[in-house]
């Protein structure tokens, strides 16, 4: 027994079908984000009240989805990247994070992570007006004693993931010419033409 698959109308009775099903491309963003977070309170409260370890485990990976979800649909991918931990800065070895050792990039890049704060203005939109750094007297424990924190490599970091998701969706692109260099003529050389 094959299945028929219906025939679409044509014509004025395809624009009357269409104006009959809502279009729901302004609110779907709002929809999920509040899909979500839903997920998130969920999956906080799941994680909060399971009465074994491995269910409040699953609870809170699926709170850390939701709200690393809503980062990303805000427009803040990079955000969202550092603030579940599935960044890593870089490796000085193989399998060796460079993070964990006291006073190296990688250790910097997570102290810069961790003080670094974020603010958005009263009516400004997330994916424009996001105010984020380390604040300029942000100081750090370290083998040489207090420190002051710079945000420098979480700036950088930044700028390649922006970078990066530009050259992904098509907003970026790479292109090659043909390099030409025109012969000079030597400055030293005499006068008559003969080198």
């Amino acid at each position: 027994m094959s299945a028929v698959l219906p025939v679409l109308p044509t014509g004025p009775s395809q624009a009357l079908l269409a104006s009959m099903i809502p279009d729901l491309t302004p609110i779907l963003p709002g929809l999920i984000f509040y899909g979500l977070a839903g997920l998130a309170i969920v999956s906080a409260v799941a994680a909060a009240t399971a009465p074994k370890i491995v269910h409040a485990a699953f609870g809170l990976m699926a709170a850390f989805f939701g709200v690393a979800g809503m980062y990303a649909l805000l427009g803040s991918d990079f955000l969202a990247l550092v603030d579940t931990g599935r960044f890593r800065y870089w490796s000085d070895e193989a399998g060796s994070p460079d993070d964990l050792r006291p006073l190296s990039d990688g250790w910097w890049f997570r102290q810069q992570a961790a003080a670094c704060a974020y603010s958005l203005a009263g009516g400004g939109a997330f994916d424009r007006d996001l105010r984020w750094g380390v604040p300029e007297s942000a100081r750090v424990e370290t083998p040489l004693g207090p420190q002051l924190i710079h945000d420098d490599r979480l700036l950088s970091a930044a700028l390649v993931a922006e970078l990066e998701r530009r050259r992904a969706t098509g907003q970026l692109h790479f292109g090659a010419s043909a390099s030409r260099i025109i012969a000079g003529t030597d400055p030293l050389a005499p006068a008559s033409g003969q080198p």
